[in-house]
């Protein structure tokens, strides 16, 4: 429009105003410009996160590879906007931003790696755990001079393993020998660190205590054979008990503390302390004074052991001599053989002893022991009942027996409730004369009523 009504003046005069309309315009323009540019910077930063955490949660995806890729899709992004919000006739530029979205990416990967790598580490760490727990206990569980040095084998088999695992993932995340050569030496501290918790938690006092019996018991209480022993009384019980015990203390001391002695390369293996991690200080297991607390328990435990196997041994010898077998036999051979001779004796000897011995030899004497007790209990509570009923028999208890007709008995005192029927009612006739008339008028009743009931009777008697 501004084109159109401006062409009727003069070139020169078209061109300047045309030139300002311009500067006005680019100018008020330019402020919207730069915060097209802004929010361009916040998307694609948005885009470079998003992405790489997608990529990210497919274990076997390479950070590199994946940062790269989400780097260059956000400042493609970033490029395509820029240009097309930049007019052709300005001096706008979108330089500055693209470098400040370059660093701001180049921060985010960085960090992210760094959350990467804290992950692997736990990763491995897991992993060192798992391989390490299960090998230690079982090297720790056979003592021995050969136990510390199958301990380090078995970390140093461990770690090899790690560090290859922990190599291949390195490449991913393009770290140099430097950074690569940190990673291990920290790997090779987490593995010694973990071996180290792993022995000071099979040295507890209870654990170390119940390796120790264990190995004594081997050593004492089995032959050579592994066979459990059964002392006799003329076997030395005070030599092989006191080999054992004493062979059993020194094995306090090998638990002691870590012998870092490598089998094989037969150098002592060493790591770099630091200002979190003491090499030497981690080679200590049991204190001076947690080693004479476990000897002493341990010899209050094997002591009860040794006395318990000096009583099995009098147990042994605690039975009937041979002597008195010969003298019984001496003395009743008379009766053995009047048993022999006499066939009434021989047949009850068989008739009673043969199913006694059948009953022992089927181990149901107990059985048919409790039944008779039950038997016997039971005939004595009725023998008592019986017994009763004849020292204090029962007395017998009269049955009245119902009849039609009515007794004597009943007969008299229906007469006499009738005669008292009759006296009230000559008291009640009375109360109205005067006192003496009454008493006169109630002793005549009286006498009357006796009468009457008395002749009464006389006729039932008659």
């Amino acid at each position: 429009s501004f084109d159109k009504d401006a062409s009727r003046y003069h070139a020169t005069v078209y061109k300047r105003m045309r030139e300002e309309v311009l500067t006005k315009a680019n100018s008020m323009l330019e402020s919207y410009f730069v915060g097209q540019l802004k929010n361009l910077h916040k998307n694609a930063v948005s885009m470079f996160s998003t992405q790489l955490q997608l990529a990210l949660k497919d274990d076997s995806a390479e950070f590199a590879s994946v940062a790269a890729m989400a780097n260059k899709e956000a400042s493609d992004f970033f490029l395509r906007g820029a240009k097309a919000i930049k007019l052709d006739e300005t001096d706008w530029g979108y330089e500055e931003e693209q470098y400040q979205l370059e660093h701001d990416l180049q921060e985010l990967t960085t960090e992210q790696r760094e959350k990467e790598l804290t992950k692997m580490q736990m990763i491995l760490e897991k992993h060192l755990k798992k391989e390490l727990d299960e090998p230690i206990k079982l090297a720790l569980d056979k003592p021995g001079p050969g136990m510390w040095g199958r301990v380090i084998t078995i970390y140093h088999r461990t770690i090899d393993d790690a560090e290859a695992l922990l190599r291949k993932k390195a490449r991913t995340f393009e770290l140099n020998e430097k950074e690569q050569g940190e990673l291990v030496v920290n790997l090779r501290r987490q593995g010694w660190v973990l071996m180290t918790m792993k022995v000071q938690e099979e040295s507890v006092d209870g654990l170390i205590l119940y390796k120790l019996l264990s190995r004594f018991e081997d050593k004492f209480q089995r032959d050579e054979q592994g066979l459990p022993r059964v002392w006799k009384p003329e076997d030395d019980i005070d030599t092989p008990f006191r080999k054992a015990r004493d062979e059993t203390i020194e094995l306090v001391s090998l638990y002691a503390w870590i012998d870092n002695l490598d089998p094989a390369t037969g150098h002592r293996f060493t790591l770099e302390s630091s200002d979190d991690f003491d090499f030497d200080q981690s080679l200590n297991v049991l204190s001076e004074t947690r080693q004479q607390e476990l000897v002493t328990q341990f010899k209050r435990k094997v002591d009860a052991s040794y006395v318990e196997a000096k009583r099995s041994v009098v147990a042994t010898q605690a039975k009937v001599p041979h002597w008195v077998g010969v003298a019984l036999l001496v003395l009743g051979w008379n009766e053995f053989m009047a048993v022999l001779t006499n066939p009434l004796y021989l047949s009850m000897t068989v008739v009673v002893g043969l199913p006694v011995a059948a009953l022992w030899y089927l181990n149901m004497l107990g059985m048919v022991q409790t039944i008779g007790w039950k038997v016997y209990d039971q005939v004595m509570i009725v023998g008592r009942e019986k017994l009763k009923e004849v020292v204090h028999p029962s007395e017998p208890v009269a049955v009245r027996l119902q009849s039609n007709y009515r007794t004597s008995a009943e007969e008299d005192n229906e007469d006499g409730s009738h005669m008292l029927r009759h006296r009230n009612s000559a008291r009640s006739l009375n109360q109205s004369g005067s006192s003496g008339n009454r008493r006169h008028s109630s002793e005549d009743d009286q006498g009357i009523e006796l009468s009457a009931f008395e002749e009464n009777k006389d006729k039932k008697i008659l």
